[in-house]
C-alpha cells in the first residue's frame, strides 16, 4: 500500500492497488473505481435525409467527452434524432446508452450487461403527456416525465461516459 499525502485539492489517501493492464486504480478511502482511460468505445450518430425514410449512421471511435457532448448538442428530432454510446461496439445490445431527441428535449435509456433496458425519468413528475421527440421515419414519442433538458442530458451522459454507470441521482 502507498500513502499519498496531498494531490491538488484532494486530501491525503492510500492506494491499495494499481492495475495498469486494465487502466484501473482503487483508492482505499473511496468506494468508486476510478477509470483512468476512455472506456467508451464508440458513438453512433443516426442521420436522416429530407423525406425522413432513408438514414445512415456515422460512427466515431474512441470519442472524447467533448466530441460526445457536441454530437448531443447537434441532435435534431428530424434529421439527427438518435445517438448511441457504446462501451463495446462489438456488443451493441449491452452496456450502452441511447439518447433520442433534439431541440433541448431528450429521452435517455441505458442497457446493462445483461441486455436489460432502463429509462431515466423524473422521480417527482407524473406527467404522462405524450411528446414526440423523433419526427422522421417511424418516429418516437414518450411521456413528459421521461424527458430531459440539454443541461441535464449532458450531465447524465457525462457521468455515464466517465463511470459507465447510470447517474445515481436520477430514477431509472
Amino acid at each position: 500500500m502507498w500513502h499519498i499525502s496531498h494531490v491538488g485539492d484532494f486530501p491525503a489517501f492510500d492506494i491499495e492497488s494499481i492495475n495498469f493492464n486494465n487502466n484501473l486504480c482503487h483508492f482505499s478511502n473511496q468506494t468508486k473505481i476510478i477509470k483512468t482511460q476512455n472506456m467508451i468505445d464508440a458513438i453512433d450518430i443516426v442521420n436522416y435525409e429530407k423525406g425522413g425514410r432513408n438514414c445512415d449512421t456515422v460512427r466515431r471511435l474512441k470519442p472524447t467527452l467533448q466530441t460526445t457532448k457536441i454530437a448531443i448538442k447537434n441532435m435534431d428530432p428530424y434529421f439527427q434524432p438518435i445517438l448511441w454510446i457504446f462501451q463495446n461496439r462489438e456488443i451493441p445490445d449491452a452496456n450502452c446508452m441511447a439518447i433520442t431527441g433534439g431541440d433541448n428535449i431528450f429521452h435517455i435509456q441505458v442497457v446493462d450487461n445483461e441486455g436489460n433496458w432502463f429509462e431515466a425519468h423524473h422521480e417527482s413528475d407524473d406527467d404522462t403527456t405524450e411528446i414526440k421527440i423523433w419526427t422522421s421515419d417511424q418516429g418516437f414519442q414518450t411521456t413528459k416525465d421521461k424527458l430531459w433538458s440539454m443541461e441535464k442530458a449532458l450531465e447524465i451522459v457525462e457521468y455515464y461516459y466517465k463511470y459507465q454507470e447510470m447517474l445515481p441521482s436520477v430514477k431509472w
